[in-house]
């Protein structure tokens, strides 16, 4: 993992209802991260991880998106984590959360190996003691 920051991408998963299962949304964003590049054009030197992030009070999964190095020319990929988020919650509307969930069991990432030790913040730097009690 990096240790420096990154953008998030988070695509609308409401849809799967409260409280969203972690396991769920986790197989949901595996499906979508292998979604991105189809999707929508990804300049050179970006890289998607799926990832637990500490946000609003939780730790949840999420796409991180950074690239290759600290200085790049990429461009600005604050911008180009939201037009991935609206495309990407636009696919899902397109195929609907049925499919979405269909596609999701087919994945056999879980939480727990998402999870793992490592959490983090928002800008990307470890978060998570593993020794805390989760």
């Amino acid at each position: 993992m990096k240790s420096y920051g990154c953008d998030l991408i988070q695509p609308d998963l409401s849809m799967l209802g409260e409280p969203i299962n972690s396991d769920i949304a986790t197989r949901c964003l595996a499906v979508l991260y292998d979604k991105i590049r189809e999707l929508t054009p990804v300049p050179d030197g970006v890289i998607f991880e799926l990832m637990p992030i500490c946000l609003w009070g939780g730790v949840q999964p999420a796409i991180g998106l950074y690239t290759d190095t600290e200085a790049t020319d990429v461009g600005d990929t604050l911008k180009l984590a939201h037009a991935i988020d609206r495309r990407l919650s636009d696919y899902i509307n397109e195929i609907g959360v049925d499919a979405l969930i269909e596609l999701a069991n087919t994945k056999t990432v879980t939480w727990a190996e998402l999870r793992g030790d490592e959490v983090f913040t928002y800008e990307g730097h470890r978060w998570w003691d593993p020794t805390d009690i989760r």
